[in-house]
Order: structure tokens, then sequence, then C-alpha cells
């Protein structure tokens, strides 16, 4: 099981994010694509919920397993890390 620990989403905050998933960071300059899922957890993550929180809407949402919503979700937040859009401690790391 995730920790329940918090996420701190560093730059996601500062992320603009149009309705269709572009988001444009000012800080860098860089540009992402966001599908509708990736758009969903980040505005969770904005929010300040926990992996667990996250992973139950998911389930909810998208009708999916939640083992398999675990593992999308960890590959997600594991590319927002590359990206230094989110910063987790170590403990947190599966």
């Amino acid at each position: 099981m995730l920790a329940k620990d918090k996420i701190r989403p560093n730059r996601l905050k500062d992320l603009m994010i149009n309705d269709n998933g572009f988001a444009f960071d000012p800080r860098s300059g860089s540009t992402y694509n966001l599908s509708p899922t990736g758009l969903d957890v980040v505005g969770w993550l904005k929010q300040g919920l926990d992996r667990d929180s996250i992973v139950e809407r998911l389930t909810d949402k998208y009708e999916v397993a939640e083992n398999s919503a675990r593992d999308d979700l960890q590959s997600f937040l594991s590319a927002l890390r590359k990206y230094a859009l989110i910063d987790d401690s170590p403990s947190m790391s599966r």
C-alpha cells in the first residue's frame, strides 16, 4: 500500500492548464500535454489529495481495478518527478 502522506506539488501549482490538457510552465517555458486522466490527477494533486484518495477517485471515475490505478498513478507521479513538478519523500516511493 502506498503512503498516505501528501505529495508536495511544487511547480505543479504554477502550471497554466487549459481544458484540453495543454499545460505551460511559466518558470521554465516548458509545455506538456495531459490526457483527460492526467488532467484529473493534476487537479487532485493541486487540491492536496494523497495517493490513496487519488486511487479511489480513479477507480470510481474510470472504473478500473485498484491495482491498475495504483500502478498507473505511480508511473504518472514518476514522470512528474522527472520534470521536477512534484516532490515527495523517499518513504513514499515503491
